[in-house]
């Protein structure tokens, strides 16, 4: 059981999948178990629960294009990613 998860977490997670650390699917479990955690950050709830549905239905592939995406927002989630993931 998960007790709080933070995009901070989130982000790290993903970052053990695209380093190869963790699998895919390991990430997507993870995910499921995320969105059953006991505390979220209020603040971080609505973008949070969105990321952790996409990543549990997710693809390698398309992850990697997401994140892509997330450049464009001012999200948690980006802060410290390595830039070549961003471009």
């Amino acid at each position: 059981m998960i007790l709080r998860v933070t995009l901070a977490d989130c982000a790290a997670k993903i970052e053990d999948s695209m380093e190869g650390r963790i699998t895919h699917e390991e990430l997507q479990q993870w995910s499921r178990d995320a969105m059953l955690a006991l505390e979220i950050p209020p603040q971080e709830h609505e973008e949070l629960m969105a990321l952790l549905q996409d990543i549990s239905v997710s693809t390698r592939e398309n992850l990697r294009v997401a994140f892509k995406h997330y450049k464009k927002f001012n999200s948690p989630l980006t802060q410290g990613l390595p830039k070549s993931w961003l471009q």
